[in-house]
């Protein structure tokens, strides 16, 4: 919401924040980096079918059409910022802890998966299902699996990288290795900002 509205600092903490909770949160930095960056702001098919519609009408707006991109410079110091952000609050946790085995604890646990405890996600039955010496292979297909789509989607959805966001936040929800209830609840929520995904 505050990439949205265009409140870096905002929206960069709070990505840095959901980054601390769970690692698959660094997943959505580079969509939200376009959301931030597209000087246009984000685009819905309706609005595109509207302007369409005047440019059949013949009606013109005053506006000059802007460039879909700010400078390279300005990309750097997002992707600082956020890492400034995500650095401090490691630092805070590992003064809290007194040293670092938090890592281990909180985003160790999303990439090695201990607890095969039953959740509302994909990855414990799998697992359970599977041979042990096939786990470390299949450890890293997993992880692989939610990495591989971020660079189509943001280069296909580069136009409204908002939507782009909205669809990573699905992938997310359904391929997180320890999803809870709001994973999913915040991707349905968003459907209400895209009407056009309706029949």
């Amino acid at each position: 919401m505050f990439a949205s509205k265009r409140k870096v600092s905002p929206a960069l903490l709070v990505l840095a924040l959901l980054t601390h909770l769970s690692l698959t949160g660094m997943l959505l930095l580079p969509s939200v980096i376009l959301v931030l960056v597209h000087s246009s702001g984000p685009a819905s098919s309706l609005k595109v079918e509207e302007t369409d519609a005047n440019a059949k009408r013949g009606s013109t707006s005053d506006d000059e059409t802007p460039e879909p991109y700010r400078k390279p410079r300005d990309l750097v110091s997002l992707v600082a910022e956020y890492a400034a952000y995500t650095a401090v609050l490691a630092g805070i946790s590992t003064f809290v802890c007194g040293d670092w085995s938090w890592v281990e604890r909180t985003w160790g646990a999303s990439l090695l998966l201990p607890d095969l405890t039953p959740n509302p996600g994909l990855w414990w039955y799998f697992f359970t299902e599977m041979f042990d010496h096939f786990r470390s292979f299949f450890l890293v297909v997993f992880s692989m699996h939610l990495v591989i789509y971020v660079a189509p989607l943001c280069i296909k959805f580069s136009h409204d990288p908002l939507y782009a966001t909205f669809i990573l936040q699905g992938v997310i929800a359904t391929f997180k290795p320890y999803p809870t209830l709001a994973d999913p609840g915040l991707f349905v929520s968003m459907f209400t900002i895209f009407p056009e995904v309706f029949p």
